[in-house]
């Protein structure tokens, strides 16, 4: 056994509400790499526009990634490149603005980027 690393133990997803702010696809403590479709939900009253952040579990910033400006009900809300990060485990985050200003809690799950594949370039 790889006693060398230590389990990755995701946090609880916090400050997601099935139905309204959700996301399905990654689930949390999910390892992805490469293209990562987001699935989910984005369907509040007074609906403004969501976006995407991410960070990593030991940073304070968050990187906004993608936004979106339109009700999603458990679709596509966007695909996530994770090919330029460096791998390891990132703190993935969706948030939520009303027509007002007004940001909801946001939804974050923990996933690991693991290392894509080396493509091989064409001819």
């Amino acid at each position: 056994a790889n006693t060398q690393t230590s389990p990755f133990n995701p946090t609880p997803v916090s400050g997601c509400i099935p139905c309204q702010v959700e996301i399905t696809s990654p689930q949390n403590g999910e390892e992805v790499s490469g293209a990562v479709t987001i699935v989910g939900t984005v369907r509040i009253p007074n609906f403004g526009f969501y976006f995407f952040e991410i960070k990593r579990p030991d940073e304070s910033i968050w990187l906004t990634i993608q936004a979106g400006n339109e009700i999603v009900t458990a679709g596509q809300l966007g695909v996530w490149d994770t090919s330029r990060l460096t791998p390891g485990e990132y703190q993935f985050s969706l948030v939520v603005q009303d027509g007002t200003g007004q940001k909801l809690m946001p939804c974050i799950i923990n996933l690991r980027v693991a290392s894509a594949a080396e493509e091989t370039p064409g001819p």
